[in-house]
């Protein structure tokens, strides 16, 4: 049980005996969703799974060294059987999935009072890129989540179809966690910053697990940039565990997975046989899957790519993952999704839909060497320039708590930043060159850095420019691209500073 800890009327911080510690004092709001049994139910997850976090992630580090050796991913021998083996996913997919249009975005309350509007969708609820972690707004994004779905006239708009002037409509709700890299240092176990997508997990599944059920709707996460089988087995193991916890019945929980990383694409179908009592679906998102793959093959040459905006879901390492991706999403009961290109966006998945005779051609399988066959094009001053420039603003964004939105919101995804910052240093790593014949160093890195500053300067006027952090933005930006190292996440570094 937890201690008592410090109580009064306005604001709660809690002390768990089983050394989980709050760092910073809860409202009175933010109570009612990080609850003492909240935090009960997530120290019991933590004690359980919050060590194999640490494993995985050093697998990671081991799997990317040896690619950095000049290995190139592959396949799994091990897992082998799995591949050849005849299962499908267990459990009925949802139906009702396939006909809805899917926006997702961070779960701030006007947000998700637009998008109940709106008709009949499946919201997913971002708390990895479409929000900046600020202790206070992912509590908020928890309780406005919360707030909508134990709204009784939301349910009873489900039911008779009403549209209402509050925040109602007929739709599904989905928790995207944070990825197994994050860390929410706001709390603590064993002294130190627990995996925040455990406390994702927690705080919305305890809060909303029994209200859902109670209308016929499942518990569904989306979980992002998974890399491995073992990855997948820790979800399945939470999912189960809290199923038992819970007295619930055996894949109650639901998940749909990301498909965004390169070494995620020779295992998706490892990925799906760990979680087949929950898996709804695969789900493909290009601009994360391009992000991956430069990272990974960061080292190798021959897999430079051009310009992000000559790349498109034709390239033969994008078709070849789509490819592979509907076949075997459909050799084992599961659905194909793509992701929205934006922040907010009805769903588009015309791709899928043409790509429907492919997933039934069972004989229909992407070669290695396909799903790493780069595609040619060029690479532009302007090209490089609008990356700047997008680097430059979306990080100011971020360090000014305006929750990873610029104000051009086409330009806002934290993807696009971490592609602009892997492109660019693979190009300066590989000394490649403009189509106009200048050499890409960081030299001129720094001298198109500079020239952008001072427009966005004249974008946004002194007056904004000088109040924000856009000095502070370009000089992580230029931090991370010159650095002779290429860092995992920009996320990992700038969250440091972030209260």
């Amino acid at each position: 049980m937890l201690d008592e800890g410090t109580v009064n009327q306005t604001t709660q911080r809690y002390y768990s005996a089983r050394s989980l510690f709050v760092t910073n004092m809860l409202s009175d709001a933010h109570s009612r969703v990080f609850s003492r049994e909240a935090q009960d139910f997530l120290a019991a997850l933590c004690d359980r799974f919050a060590e194999r976090v640490s494993i995985l992630m050093a697998q990671r580090v081991k799997y990317q060294d040896v690619i950095d050796t000049g290995i190139k991913p592959d396949f799994r021998q091990d897992t082998e059987y799995l591949r050849q083996s005849d299962w499908r996913i267990q459990g009925s997919v949802e139906d009702s999935l396939k006909d809805l249009q899917e926006i997702t975005a961070a779960p701030k309350r006007h947000i998700i009072t637009s998008a109940l509007q709106t008709g009949s969708i499946l919201f997913v609820a971002d708390f990895e890129d479409s929000m900046t972690p600020v202790w206070e707004r992912v509590l908020d994004g928890q309780l406005n989540l919360h707030d909508a779905i134990h709204s009784e006239s939301y349910w009873s708009a489900r039911q008779n179809n009403d549209a209402l002037d509050v925040a109602t409509g007929p739709t599904l709700f989905q928790c995207r966690v944070r990825g197994l890299h994050m860390t929410e240092k706001h709390v603590l176990w064993n002294g130190c910053a627990m995996p925040a997508a455990l406390f994702d997990f927690a705080v919305y599944f305890y809060n909303n697990h029994r209200q859902l059920l109670e209308n016929q709707c499942s518990p569904h996460f989306c979980l992002p940039k998974l890399q491995s089988y073992e990855e997948a087995c820790w979800w399945s193991d939470v999912f189960h565990f809290t199923e038992q916890l819970f007295g619930l019945g055996n894949g109650t929980i639901k998940a749909t997975v990301l498909v965004e990383t390169l070494p995620a694409a020779f295992q998706m179908e490892e990925i799906l046989f760990a979680l087949k009592e929950h898996a709804v679906g695969l789900k493909f998102d290009i601009h994360d899957y391009i992000f991956s793959y430069i990272k990974t093959l960061k080292n190798h040459r021959d897999s430079v790519l051009p310009d992000g905006q000559a790349i498109s879901l034709e390239a033969p390492f994008v078709n070849a993952c789509c490819t592979l991706l509907a076949a075997i999403c459909d050799k084992r009961g599961a659905l194909a999704f793509t992701e929205p290109a934006g922040s907010y966006r009805p769903q588009q998945s015309e791709y899928f839909q043409s790509l429907e005779s492919v997933g039934r051609d069972q004989k229909t399988r992407a070669s290695t060497e396909q799903l790493l066959c780069p595609c040619s094009g060029p690479r532009t001053e302007q090209g490089m320039r609008q990356l700047i420039a997008v680097a430059i603003k979306h990080i100011e964004a971020c360090l000014s708590d305006n929750g990873c939105k610029s104000q051009d919101e086409s330009q806002a995804a934290t993807v696009f930043t971490e592609m602009a910052r892997v492109s660019i240093w693979q190009w300066i790593q590989h000394k490649q060159r403009l189509d106009n014949g200048s050499l890409i160093t960081k030299a001129l890195f720094r001298d198109y850095l500079s020239q952008e500053i001072n427009i966005v300067r004249k974008q946004v006027g002194a007056v904004r420019f000088d109040q924000g952090r856009y000095c502070e933005a370009a000089y992580w930006f230029s931090e991370q691209v010159t650095s002779d190292q290429l860092s995992d996440f920009l996320s990992l570094n700038s969250y440091e500073s972030l209260p």
